[in-house]
């Protein structure tokens, strides 16, 4: 999951440049505002945003969450703030160029006010409110509207930011998509879309838009829950409740996001993400351990709780 992985650089969708158009010069990128600039250009907000989302995950996430977090990248997780600012620099880049593209195809207005306002809730937020605002495939980021769009329904876009309103259904790197309005419940929701306060389902034959669930009520994953946090471990049920992810405590994240097991018959192999170190996994017959393993992040066996064969 990661950073600026999804504010920035996941949505490179809704900013890459059509084919064609010329971006040089077009939108400010020199980004030399200063702190507290009620104002931010794209490169300034890429800057300040990077900031602060990376002060945020090191002041919020154990160990276990940040090991979580970047697991999804080829490289191994970032050892401080600077190196996780660091880390994401080429997408800011990459996003700054989409912001102008976007702009000189008429389908989008920078909203340099916007744009300020959500470094600062960013900054301001406590520890609980960023665990609960973090939600797949954002995690670790917070959601920010910097663009005012100007696409109608049914208009191409590249991006959500550049429909008026819903979502840019169908867009890719290489081609537009169209703005669509947002699933409600009930609705199907093929593009794993739904308007806020529900969910795709995907359970059923055909994904239908579901309302979250509230606190007490069954889950198998916090992206279930109203409140964002699920007391499940991973492969088991739990209760809709208080998020635990990056919540500023770590004694409650290693039985929830890190911790898997599976029985085969007499044989059970269970799995921790230790806090310092990669994966350790025991190998138990009959209950007696007999074996133990403990894969690298870069061993092609890192992620066991998908797979669960690091044990012979």
């Amino acid at each position: 999951m990661l950073l600026l992985s999804s504010a920035c650089a996941e949505r490179t969708q809704d900013t890459d440049s059509p084919a064609g158009v010329d971006t040089t010069g077009v939108v400010d990128t020199t980004g030399g505002e200063t702190e507290g600039a009620a104002v931010l250009s794209p490169a300034g907000f890429g800057r300040r945003f990077s900031q602060a989302a990376c002060a945020k995950v090191f002041d919020c996430c154990s160990p276990v969450d940040r090991r979580r977090l970047f697991l999804t990248f080829p490289q191994e997780a970032v050892a401080d703030a600077t190196d996780c600012e660091e880390f994401y620099g080429p997408r800011l880049v990459e996003f700054e160029r989409g912001v102008a593209g976007s702009a000189l195809a008429g389908r989008s207005a920078w909203d340099g006010e916007a744009a300020a306002a959500c470094v600062e809730r960013l900054n301001a937020m406590s520890c609980q409110e960023y665990a609960a605002q973090n939600r797949p495939p954002d995690a670790g980021l917070s959601d920010c509207r910097v663009l005012t769009g100007k696409v109608s329904p049914a208009g191409k876009c590249r991006g959500d930011g550049e429909c008026i309103r819903g979502f840019c259904r169908g867009a890719s790197q290489w081609q537009d998509g169209t703005c669509a309005m947002l699933p409600a419940v009930g609705e199907q929701c093929p593009d794993n879309r739904c308007e806020a306060g529900t969910r795709c389902d995907w359970s059923a034959e055909k994904p239908l838009c579901v309302a979250l669930s509230a606190d007490g009520e069954p889950c198998v994953s916090a992206s279930e829950c109203r409140s964002n946090g699920c007391s499940a471990p991973v492969f088991g049920t739990g209760e809709c409740g208080e998020p635990r992810v990056c919540d500023g405590d770590p004694g409650d994240d290693e039985d929830v996001i890190a911790v898997c097991a599976q029985d085969r018959g007499e044989r059970r192999v269970q799995c921790t993400l230790a806090s310092e170190a990669p994966w350790s996994c025991d190998c138990l017959t009959n209950g007696i351990v007999e074996n133990h393993c403990s894969p690298g992040l870069t061993d092609p066996n890192a992620d066991v709780c998908n797979r669960l064969n690091c044990c012979p």
